[in-house]
C-alpha cells in the first residue's frame, strides 16, 4: 500500500499542472567542501557554509509566484552529508499538512545514475515544509529516522538545514562524486496545493530530477577550509622554559666560641710572658 501511495505521488508530480522553472542548465560540476567543523543543525548559517560552494536557483522575473530566490550548500565529512537551503518565499503557511511550501532534496550518495531512487540504499530523498511538516515520497524512506533537521522562518521566507549520516555502502571520501539536486515548492494562494516550483540542476534530462537519479547533476567532494580561514586558535604545545638551579653549596668557615679563643689567646701570652722572664 506504500509503495502504491509512494508511486501515486511520484506520478502526480509528473503530470502536474504547476509551472517548474530549471534555474541552472549549463552541464558545470558543482562541489561540497569538507566540514572542518560541522554546522550546529539549528536554522541558522554557521561560518562554515561561507566556505562551501552556493548552488544559486536565480528565479526569472516572469515567474508568477512567490518563490523569488534562493540557494543551496552542501558539506561533507567521514560521518555524512549536511545540506542547506535557503528560500525566499513571502507566502508561507503555519499550517502545511500537505507540504506545499517546502524543500525537496534529493540525492544519490553513489551517483547510481539509473532510472529510479530504489537502486542504492543511498538513493533518497527528503522533504521538509517551512513549517517543520516532512513528506516521503521516494527513494530510502530509513533517511527520515536518521536525519536530523531544522527550520527557521522570517518575513523573506525560510532557513532548512538537514544532517544526513551516509546510508550507502561507503562512506563520503576526498574527490569522490554524488548526485543531487534541490527543488522549492510553492503553495501561494493558500489552498493546500502546489502552485509553482523552481529547482537547482545541470543535466540534459533536469526535468526528471524527482523519478530518477540520472537526472541528478554530479557535485565531487573536495577538501574544506583550514582552521586559520575559519579564524580558529590552532592548539600549541606550551614550551616548558628550562630554568637552571644553582645546586653549588657554598661551605661558611667553621668559627669558634668567642671564650675558647680569647682562652687560647690567654695561655700564648702567658707562656711568652714566663720565658721572656726566664731570659
Amino acid at each position: 500500500m506504500k509503495k502504491l501511495a509512494s508511486l501515486l505521488l511520484a506520478l502526480s508530480m509528473a503530470v502536474s499542472l504547476t509551472v517548474a522553472i530549471s534555474a541552472n542548465a549549463t552541464g558545470e560540476v558543482s562541489t561540497a567542501s569538507y566540514a572542518t567543523v560541522a554546522p550546529v543543525i539549528d536554522g541558522q548559517i554557521d561560518e562554515i557554509w561561507n566556505h562551501t560552494a552556493r548552488q544559486t536557483i536565480a528565479v526569472p522575473d516572469d515567474f508568477e509566484y512567490d518563490i523569488t530566490g534562493g540557494y543551496t550548500s552542501l558539506l561533507w565529512d567521514e560521518t555524512g552529508y549536511y545540506l542547506l537551503a535557503v528560500v525566499e518565499d513571502i507566502s508561507l503557511t503555519e499550517n502545511d499538512q500537505e507540504a506545499r511550501n517546502s524543500v525537496d532534496f534529493w540525492f544519490s550518495e553513489a551517483n547510481t545514475k539509473t532510472d529510479s531512487f530504489s537502486t542504492d540504499s543511498g538513493d533518497w530523498h527528503f522533504c521538509k515544509a517551512s513549517d517543520g511538516t516532512e513528506c516521503y515520497y521516494t527513494g530510502n524512506e530509513n533517511v527520515y529516522k536518521v536525519a536530523k533537521s531544522a527550520v527557521t522562518t522570517s518575513e523573506d521566507g525560510y532557513i532548512v538545514e538537514l544532517y544526513v549520516p551516509y546510508l550507502g555502502a561507503k562512506a563520503p571520501a576526498l574527490g569522490a562524486k554524488i548526485g543531487y539536486t534541490v527543488s522549492f515548492n510553492d503553495d501561494t494562494d493558500n489552498d493546500g496545493a502546489r502552485d509553482g516550483y523552481v529547482y537547482w540542476s545541470v543535466t540534459e534530462d533536469s526535468d526528471a530530477y524527482w523519478e530518477k537519479t540520472a537526472a541528478l547533476p554530479d557535485v565531487e567532494l573536495i577538501a574544506g577550509p583550514t582552521p586559520e580561514e575559519l579564524g580558529l586558535v590552532p592548539e600549541t604545545t606550551a614550551e616548558i622554559a628550562e630554568t637552571t638551579v644553582d645546586t653549588t653549596v657554598t661551605m661558611a668557615p667553621k668559627t669558634f666560641d668567642v671564650g675558647v679563643v680569647a682562652a687560647v689567646t690567654a695561655i700564648v701570652s702567658a707562656i711568652g710572658y714566663t720565658l721572656s722572664k726566664k731570659h
